[in-house]
């Protein structure tokens, strides 16, 4: 199942971590599994946004999000805290703006608080209308490198026949679930500047992608035309993690011979 393959991704990375021979301090967080009440509850306090299938299984099924962090040792500096892989659990995917940095970035991009920055979205691979984008709840996982968030999006040329067809349909039953059945969702992140960029077309490919970076430092600025900084290319090539391959059948990470 898919939510299988989520827990043999995590059992994979944490067992890669705890095997490598400079990696220290594995840890890992996964709360206990949340039921259909709790999600229901956020559903109604979040309406009419509805949590997408893959989400809703790994909170009831694996665990109430997941928290993995890890250490190197680097001789006389010690023990420093370098991977950091998260995905929020239903308490704290809350929502944040779409259209404007928060008050107390002093990132902000375009302009002050309020100016709309959704405008400079960008994306390497279909990129709906901005005004598609109706809701955006954060994910976790990028710290202080910029914001991870579930954006719900709305099919603009659905959303228009559906408007035309229920002009004469004053039905509210009908409205509500017509327009649930035309949203959709993405994984996007927005970078320290305030431009978004659409990392992934649903929840179980961002999963597979953080376990991929291994929760490396900045490892979201690869997937944007800016790429990482210096600081953080240098632990990428240090792990190489381009170079792994999971084996989902045996739970277990391993290299891929260079055939260069």
């Amino acid at each position: 199942t898919r939510d299988g393959a989520m827990e043999r991704y995590t059992l994979a990375v944490v067992d890669y971590l705890q095997t490598h021979p400079d990696v220290r301090d594995v840890r890992v967080s996964r709360p206990e599994c949340v039921t259909e009440a709790k999600l229901r509850e956020w559903e109604r306090v979040n309406a009419p946004c509805v949590l997408p299938g893959d989400l809703r299984a790994f909170l009831t099924r694996q665990s109430n999000g997941l928290h993995v962090k890890w250490s190197v040792a680097l001789g006389d500096a010690g023990v420093v805290e370098i991977g950091d892989m998260c995905i929020h659990g239903i308490e704290d995917l809350t929502a944040v703006p779409l259209d404007a940095s928060p008050p107390d970035d002093p990132w902000s991009g375009s302009g002050g608080h309020g100016v709309p920055e959704l405008g400079k979205c960008t994306d390497s691979k279909s990129s709906p209308s901005q005004k598609a984008a109706t809701a955006a709840f954060d994910l976790g996982g990028a710290g202080t490198n910029g914001r991870v968030a579930l954006v719900f999006l709305r099919d603009l040329k659905s959303t228009r026949d559906h408007a035309s067809a229920s002009a004469s349909n004053t039905s509210t039953t009908t409205t509500s679930s017509t327009a649930t059945a035309t949203s959709t969702n993405q994984v996007w992140f927005q970078d320290p500047a305030g431009v978004w960029h659409v990392l992934a077309e649903n929840l179980s490919e961002y999963f597979q992608m953080t376990h991929a970076n291994l929760g490396l430092p900045s490892w979201h600025h690869r997937l944007t035309p800016s790429g990482l900084h210096p600081y953080a290319m240098k632990w990428w090539h240090w792990m190489a993690p381009e170079t792994l391959a999971l084996d989902i059948e045996k739970g277990k990470l391993r290299r891929v011979e260079d055939r260069r």
